[in-house]
Order: structure tokens, then sequence, then C-alpha cells
């Protein structure tokens, strides 16, 4: 009983000081692969009418589901989720700010204002709201 309760604990502790382990260690979250997933490009200077968009890679050769990623801006005052999709090795998938009808190859945000900021800004990849998986900034 002892013995479980201090393997319980060091997990716990081992989680607390490698929280990105939860997504880019497969045997974790069963996730092989997550660790290629990033942020390749940005465009955040066009007008809204498709022109805003942030391409995420995988340059892994495992596909990975990013149902309940998320990406955020700088000031996390805007935030997409992810639904149930597949990023497929060696392929990239665009995210546009705008509204449209997501694709294969093209999701849709769904805004109706632009989300970054024209002088500058940073997304954010996260698997859940404390995993960090990538950043650009532009």
């Amino acid at each position: 009983k002892n013995r479980l309760v201090i393997v319980s604990v060091m997990v716990c502790f081992l989680f607390f000081l490698f929280p990105t382990a939860l997504c880019a260690t497969p045997e974790v979250k069963g996730q092989p692969g997550a660790e290629f997933v990033y942020i390749s490009d940005m465009e955040i200077k066009d007008p809204l009418s498709l022109g805003e968009w942030v391409k995420i890679t995988n340059k892994g050769t495992k596909a990975v589901n990013l149902k309940g990623w998320e990406i955020t801006d700088e000031n996390k005052k805007y935030k997409y989720v992810f639904p149930s999709y597949t990023l497929k090795a060696k392929s990239t998938v665009i995210l546009y700010t705008g509204q449209g009808e997501n694709t294969a190859n093209a999701l849709f945000w769904g805004m109706s204002r632009d989300v970054w900021n024209d002088g500058g800004d940073t997304a954010y990849l996260f698997c859940s709201l404390v995993n960090l998986i990538s950043t650009l900034k532009k």
C-alpha cells in the first residue's frame, strides 16, 4: 500500500515538473508524433476576408489527432479549439480567422473580426491549457 502511494506521488511530481510530456510522449497521452506538430507560419496583416491565417504543420511520420488542441493570441483574448481533426504525417492545415467551411486542408475559426494584431502578435499552440506545444511571433 505504501509503495502505491509513493509511486503515485512520484508520478504527480514528474507531471508537475514536465507538463509538456502529457502531449509529447506517446505513452502518456496516446499521441505518437505530437512532438512534431508546430506552428509553421502565419499571416496577420491581411483583411478578414480570408487573409488572416495560421499554418499548423506535422513534420513527423505519424498522423496526430488535434481534437481539443487550442490556438490563442498573445494576450489570450481569442481562443480556437480544434474540432475532431487529424493532421496527417508530413502535411499542413491552414486555420483561417474568418468564416468558411472546413475542408481536409483548411479550418475556419468563424470570427467576424481580426484576431491578430497588425503591428505584431504571437500565436500559441496548446494540446491542453497547460501544455504549450509551439509558438510563432510575427
